[in-house]
């Protein structure tokens, strides 16, 4: 499916850090559309498209369309949009595919796992990318476009896309809310956070290598009471921290209590 054109809807991480593999790969931004003016005008402008930011002027005629918005805008966002050819394809983690069904033809998801943020560059070939199609048709294109950007490509249908994305946000967004917490606690004592990064790093090698339940260590594995109980009189200005911090304690004991 090399040299495409391809209509992006929406302007955001995703949508910008997408735009630039496919153009590396070949294809052709057309034109951007977002709400915002200003991100349109902005993502149009590095990649040498048109934009606007009513759906009702999207251009007809392109190969592929690109939903990439919040989950939430999805069901408004399709309704809205008059093109019914070419290929139409949403990026959201929780959303059926068939939120395009009786409005499109040829339609699908193009789902990127990975975390985005406009200020740091990602390789794309270094993304596993997800696919969904509505035909088999549908499905081969869509391969071709994933395989253009990235050689880890698989299919999973929109059951599996939620699993996934659940696990996801576990992995990625909440221990990143653990990983701010962290930072805030070493402020205290005027340790910088990148003091951590040895033990993010061996943390993450360890699950990889051994799994995560193996990989485990801890005053709660251990069943260290006296460590445990000062750890949580340490957070007692901060009720939802110790929260936190006493749930996934209980959770981690349970889970290695049973063995």
């Amino acid at each position: 499916m090399s040299g495409s054109d391809i209509v992006l809807i929406g302007a955001g991480r995703l949508a910008t850090h997408l735009s630039c593999a496919l153009i590396g790969a070949g294809h052709r931004i057309v034109q951007v559309c977002s709400r915002r003016p200003e991100s349109a005008r902005t993502l149009a402008s590095a990649v040498g498209a048109e934009w606007t930011v009513d759906l009702a002027a999207l251009r007809d005629g392109a190969d592929v369309y690109i939903y990439a918005v919040r989950d939430d805008a999805l069901p408004l966002v399709v309704s809205a949009v008059r093109v019914r050819g070419g290929l139409h394809l949403h990026t959201a983690g929780s959303v059926d595919i068939a939120i395009f069904s009786g409005l499109r033809s040829s339609y699908g998801s193009l789902y990127p796992l990975q975390t985005f943020t406009k200020e740091k560059q990602v390789d794309f070939r270094e993304i596993p990318v997800f696919y969904e199609g509505n035909t088999a048709e549908t499905e081969a294109r869509l391969r071709a476009l994933c395989a253009s950007i990235t050689p880890k490509v698989y299919r999973i249908d929109s059951a599996g896309r939620r699993q996934l994305h659940l696990a996801a946000v576990l992995a990625c967004n909440f221990a990143n809310m653990l990983w701010g917490i962290a930072s805030e606690i070493l402020q205290k004592s005027g340790v910088p956070f990148g003091v951590m990064r040895p033990l993010i790093a061996e943390t993450l090698d360890k699950a990889m290598a051994l799994g995560p339940y193996a990989a485990q260590t801890g005053p709660a594995v251990r069943g260290d009471r006296e460590v445990i109980d000062r750890h949580l009189a340490m957070l007692s200005g901060h009720p939802d921290w110790q929260r936190i911090y006493e749930e996934i304690t209980e959770l981690i004991y349970k889970e290695h209590d049973k063995h």
